[in-house]
């Protein structure tokens, strides 16, 4: 009886084993996918927060810590105003208004404390040379400005810092890394002994024949050394030919951009540290992305936008001051087209700059059709001499055919939709496409690059009905400014030749009262005529024959012919010998 219950019992168990295996296989095979499912969660929130820190890294790369300023300032304008000044007397070095931008205070006021001031610069390159000299500020601490994880992994290193230094080692903390070095051996310093030679021993280079021991020639005279090799113009060894000089400033420089953005003051003052080391006179702004319609007079230049909507699109024109009483006025047509009508010095008819933003190509169709439209709504209403430019989206290529005199022989590549469309607007309007009509190299050609540097592209342009008046159209590829387009600018010249007027003085003719009197009987048969050309024949021949019977008066006096007469008398005649020759 007990060995069946044995058996009975070992029975039960299996069972229950497979029972609890087969649950348990069950269970895995439900929570596999969410397992996996938290795996790729995991992943996910592991990458967003590399993304996260590598944001916050980004956010703080051109920023610095100030320490030990006192909180005296009555506004933003003042502490920068005080930095600025600290930092130029102990390391020399200026910061403009443009370099910074934005400036504040962290923490919360306290009496007992001083907050430290945190200074975001435009250029990195600036926030690099404040910490590179920052052991001359005498008056503040400078550091750099670290993420939260940062400074907690150097504040649990800073305690092996310095052990490390106690042990003579060379450590010194790098973003969040420990960097110990052992100590450079000391390089033995050997300088040869001078050598002691006897007083009367002559030395090589005393025993040296001088082949020309005085500047002066055989007959005394100092000869003067060549002159430089140097062209005419150049004005740094002031030897310039005038003409030259002039015709290069009678030149007038007319740009276009894609900023990209304006949107904050800090952007055009940017923009306005960029374009002092280049040459312009006019420059049109594409994606100002500032909505209304407003123009601002500044020291050095007049600036206008016009947009529909915040944040997104916007036109507009910077005009140098000297140009003001030259402008008669600024039209915004849409938030992609605005036009600048000018007198260009030089020119005498009025010119119309129209700066545009076209459509991407891969924009929808109407949206196309709307710009164009658009387009050619505004060109209705321009002055005689065009300039169109801006940035039309759109790539020409080459010439498909020699009949397409809208382009030059200097454009390569294909031609997209949108370029058919440029080309096809530029027939309608007699406009040449003249960054074509200019050999540039390759790398001087494109003016947009793509996000990951590896797509270039023309797609920027400079058209115009009256191609005589450019001598040159290119590409700036050294504009200190945050933009993924580069600027085309057209060189213009404006000392077109005065034509001289050829006066002849008039002369009124003396007609007798019967003269006149018979001029007005044969031009009142006139009449008589049936066709206009045979009037006109009859009335030209009246004036003529009238104006040959006027007796036109002599130089001579009335005794001057009596006078040669009797000179003429008085003159001995010599007879004529012949000599004969042996």
């Amino acid at each position: 009886m007990e060995g069946q219950f044995q058996v009975l019992f070992e029975k039960m168990q299996l069972e229950m084993a497979k029972q609890t295996n087969l649950i348990f296989e069950r269970m895995d095979e439900r929570l596999e996918p969410l397992i996996k499912e938290n795996k790729i969660m995991k992943s996910k929130i592991e990458a967003l927060e590399k993304k996260i820190d590598h944001l916050e890294k980004d956010q703080k790369k051109n920023n610095i810590l100030v320490f030990g300023l006192e909180e005296n300032e009555k506004s933003t304008q003042g502490l920068l105003q005080t930095v600025q000044n600290i930092i130029r007397a102990d390391s020399k070095i200026s910061i403009e208004k443009c370099d910074v931008s934005k400036i504040h205070r962290i923490g919360i006021k306290t009496e007992n404390k001083i907050r430290p001031v945190v200074i975001t610069f435009a250029n990195y390159w600036k926030r690099i040379e404040v910490l590179k000299t920052k052991r001359h500020l005498k008056q503040i601490y400078v550091t750099e400005d670290f993420p939260k994880d940062v400074l907690e992994k150097r504040r649990e290193l800073k305690p092996k810092l310095i052990e490390e230094r106690a042990k003579g080692k060379t450590a010194y903390l790098k973003y969040d890394q420990l960097i110990i070095k052992d100590g450079y051996p000391s390089k033995e310093k050997r300088k040869r002994d001078q050598s002691t030679s006897p007083d009367n021993q002559n030395h090589a280079k005393n025993n040296r024949k001088q082949t020309n021991p005085n500047p002066a020639g055989p007959r005394g005279v100092v000869r003067p050394s060549p002159p430089r090799v140097i062209s005419p113009y150049k004005i740094s060894n002031k030897i310039c030919d005038k003409k030259l000089y002039q015709k290069r400033n009678n030149n007038l420089y007319v740009a276009t951009l894609n900023v990209r953005t304006l949107l904050k003051d800090f952007r055009l003052e940017e923009l306005e540290h960029a374009i002092k080391a280049i040459k312009w006179d006019i420059i049109g702004l594409c994606e100002v992305r500032r909505s209304g319609e407003e123009i601002r007079e500044y020291n050095d230049y007049i600036f206008y936008h016009f947009g529909e909507k915040q944040g997104i699109y916007g036109i507009g024109f910077v005009v140098k001051k000297y140009l003001k009483n030259n402008i008669i006025s600024f039209e915004g047509i849409t938030e992609r087209i605005a036009i600048l009508n000018i007198q260009l010095p030089g020119l005498k008819q009025l010119s119309s700059i129209i700066q545009v933003h076209a459509p991407g190509e891969k924009d929808s169709k109407t949206a196309k059709d709307i710009f164009y439209n658009d387009l050619t709504r505004a060109m209705q209403s321009v002055n005689k001499h065009i300039l169109l430019v801006g940035d039309f989206n759109a790539q020409i290529g080459s010439k498909s055919n020699k009949d397409e005199f809208v382009l030059g022989n200097y454009s390569s590549g294909y031609r997209n939709d949108n370029g058919q469309r440029l080309v096809n607007f530029s027939y309608a309007y007699n406009l040449k496409i003249m960054n074509s009509f200019y050999k540039k190299r390759k790398s001087r050609k494109w003016t947009w690059i793509s996000p990951n540097g590896r797509d270039k592209n023309e797609i920027d342009f400079i058209l115009t009905n009256q191609k005589q008046f450019f001598n040159d159209v290119s590409v700036i590829n050294k504009l200190n400014f945050n933009t993924d387009h580069r600027m085309v600018r057209a060189n213009i010249k404006c000392d077109q030749k005065k034509s001289r007027k050829f006066v002849v003085a008039s002369r009124v003719l003396s007609l007798t009262q019967s003269a006149l009197t018979d001029l007005e009987n044969k031009i009142s048969n006139i009449g008589n005529y049936i066709t206009l050309q045979e009037r006109y024949d009859a009335f030209e021949k009246s004036l003529k024959s009238k104006t040959q019977q006027v007796e036109y008066g002599s130089k001579l006096s009335p005794n001057s012919p009596n006078f040669i007469r009797q000179q003429r008398d008085k003159q001995v005649k010599i007879p004529f010998t012949t000599i004969a020759v042996r």
